[in-house]
């Protein structure tokens, strides 16, 4: 990642509307890259999300980088939420194009390839699992966690 202006694009959705918080930052120390705590309302049905951001002042060229749907914050006992199409491009003066995305595997097509998921909660227990199907992420709680997190680092 550069510095410079970025689109963050995804579908999601969950059985029971509640909702996540999205970031990026550096995976090994969670500094701030530009996006921190931004909170998209979910639904039941799939929806679009977009939000663009800009590195902070300073920022230096990084492969060190995460994007996070944090869950916590929301989730209860018994919650599925989907992901699809997940996108982070950078904005020049043009419109950014599918080959100009820098995560891998957005759309799940590779099933769970270069994405990480956890979930636990605050003894470190278990607290939920994900699979991939039918180009989708889908995520399971069978708890509430303290630290449920779908991400892609290396970026």
């Amino acid at each position: 990642m550069t510095p410079g202006k970025y689109r963050l694009t995804f579908d999601a959705k969950s059985n029971t509307g509640h909702d996540v918080e999205v970031n990026v930052h550096k995976h090994s120390t969670y500094v701030n890259y530009g996006l921190a705590g931004k909170y998209f309302d979910l639904t039941s049905a799939w929806k679009t999300f977009q939000v663009d951001f800009t590195t902070p002042s300073g920022f230096v060229s990084s492969s060190d980088v995460r994007v996070r749907f944090d869950i916590a914050k929301y989730d209860a006992n018994g919650d599925v939420y989907w992901f699809d199409n997940v996108s982070l491009t950078k904005v020049e003066t043009t419109t950014p194009t599918s080959s100009s995305n820098l995560l891998k595997n957005g759309n799940f097509d590779s099933g769970t390839t270069d994405c990480s998921f956890y979930a636990a909660d605050s003894t470190g227990t278990k607290t939920g699992t994900w699979t991939s199907s039918l180009g989708e992420a889908k995520i399971s709680l069978s708890a509430n966690g303290t630290n449920v997190q779908l991400y892609q680092s290396g970026i």
